[in-house]
């Protein structure tokens, strides 16, 4: 039997199976038996001009981590110095953790540095943002930004800002994360 005459006898058995009603499953072991690729049962695919899938050149795979656990409030002594809230010790995606965490009310002037730690291959930018009330949906105060980096961890300063901001000021921190390689927009 020739390639040929094999491919005209699946088709020929694939025919009489639809007529009789037969399952897909029985058609694709005939078409096996009978040396028809699997390619020719598999779905589309999509892939760029590449030829590479085209859901891996874009911002698929980002994470984005509330490292602050919600909106806190900065704690305040004076209008020039605050404190800062200890950031989120649990519920992260595997590989992703914070080591050295602060203490409650940790003054910005104390030098105080937490670490965020992510997986190999991975990489990410954290953003202190401050905003006026009220929960944190106000005017930005300004943002300290950390990263991007594709080197584990990220050393997270907890410094003043200048000029100082008024004593309802409120903060969040956030981590987004996205493969290494991806485009830099991804972390925005």
């Amino acid at each position: 039997m020739t390639e040929s005459q094999g491919e005209i006898e699946a088709t020929q058995s694939e025919a009489s199976l639809s007529s009789q009603g037969s399952s897909r499953r029985k058609a694709l072991k005939l078409g096996a038996a009978a040396g028809v690729g699997a390619v020719a049962w598999s779905g589309m695919t999509i892939t760029s001009l590449g030829g590479t899938p085209a859901y891996a050149a874009g911002c698929t795979f980002v994470v984005k981590l509330d490292l602050s656990g919600g909106c806190r409030n900065t704690e305040q002594a004076s209008g020039a110095d605050f404190g800062y809230q200890p950031l989120k010790a649990t519920g992260y995606p595997t590989g992703y953790s914070i080591t050295n965490n602060i203490a409650a009310k940790t003054a910005c002037n104390a030098g105080a540095v937490a670490n965020f730690n992510f997986p190999a291959g991975i990489t990410c930018k954290v953003v202190i943002q401050f905003r006026a009330p009220s929960k944190c949906s106000g005017p930005s105060q300004g943002a300290l930004v950390y990263g991007p980096s594709p080197t584990s961890p990220i050393q997270i300063a907890f410094t003043c800002v200048t000029p100082a901001f008024p004593s309802s000021t409120q903060y969040t921190i956030t981590a987004t994360c996205n493969t290494t390689g991806a485009p830099p927009e991804c972390l925005n």
